[in-house]
């Protein structure tokens, strides 16, 4: 059933997380190898599948420069720029590099709402509220916004001390879920999820 779950989640079968740790524990550091050299006549699903095995043996660095170099030549992929971004995205010093591949994943897949939370999670971390304010209109003005972006949007403010931004957020999850336990725990100051 757990398999069946993670293939659901997985968008492409070429892209499947277990595909890719399977694989990962097959090979030798020799096969692992990243060759810059066909990058460039190489498709973008062999490459990403290349820097998933990168990282799953640990080789973040290595897949991070090898992802560079994919992302030059495939730039507007969405699962390179998103595997970028989400092994820059931990280093302080890279969050910007991490914040414009996640912008270019969302270019490519307006509607992901998960892409969209990443994001301003990051721009959180990164001190720039107007930049997570200017994601929350935008989000405002499409259609009502998802309970779970509410709460990612409220947090992102919160993080960011910014209580006012977030009182509005909070009221409004509190209009759609009365009594939820998550919201007066935030309204607290503790976002931390329960046991």
């Amino acid at each position: 059933a757990l398999v069946g779950l993670a293939r659901a989640l997985a968008t492409a079968p070429e892209r499947d997380p277990l595909r890719v740790a399977w694989i990962a524990k097959t090979l030798t550091e020799e096969q692992l190898k990243p060759d810059t050299e066909d990058i460039a006549s190489t498709d973008a699903i062999t490459l990403d599948l290349r820097a998933a095995l990168l990282q799953t043996r640990g080789r973040r660095a290595v897949a991070a420069e090898f992802l560079r170099a994919a992302t030059v030549h495939h730039p507007e992929d969405i699962w390179l720029n998103l595997r970028l971004a989400a092994g820059l995205d931990a280093d302080e010093s890279s969050q910007e590099e991490a914040q414009r591949h996640l912008t270019m994943a969302l270019v490519r897949a307006p509607d992901s709402e998960g892409l969209r939370r990443r994001l301003a999670r990051l721009h959180a971390r990164r001190g720039d509220a107007a930049a997570v304010r200017r994601m929350f209109d935008a989000e405002v003005r499409q259609d009502e916004p998802d309970i779970n972006l509410l709460f990612a949007y409220a947090d992102a403010f919160l993080e960011q001390g910014q209580t006012a931004q977030a009182t509005p957020l909070l009221e409004e999850l509190e209009r759609r879920l009365p009594d939820d336990e998550r919201i007066r725990r935030r309204r607290q100051g503790d976002r931390r999820p329960r046991p």
